[in-house]
């Protein structure tokens, strides 16, 4: 049986891949590219509950620091909710 932390992780490796489907942007080259307008695509691509899965799974999620994809992934969808002015 998975953990709560293999659920996000591979969660999140999914989300890369709709990301990377819809923008022919490959994954190791998310960073160059305004987060925003990423997760923008993402959030038009997901569900209500995969959008709520997200919200709180990674609030205050602790990411392995070695894998910048996780943390870009984690930062971006952080600063698309609840960082950025409106």
């Amino acid at each position: 049986m998975r953990n709560k932390k293999d659920d996000v992780l591979c969660e999140i490796a999914k989300a890369a891949e709709i990301i990377e489907e819809k923008t022919g942007i490959n994954r190791d080259e998310f960073d160059k590219y305004p987060s925003e307008d990423l997760i923008k695509i993402l959030v038009g691509m997901l569900t209500p509950s995969q959008i709520s899965f997200f919200k709180e799974s990674l609030k205050g999620y602790e990411y392995p620091s070695d894998d910048k994809n996780i943390k870009w992934f984690c930062d971006a969808w952080s600063f698309y909710f609840y960082d950025r002015a409106e």
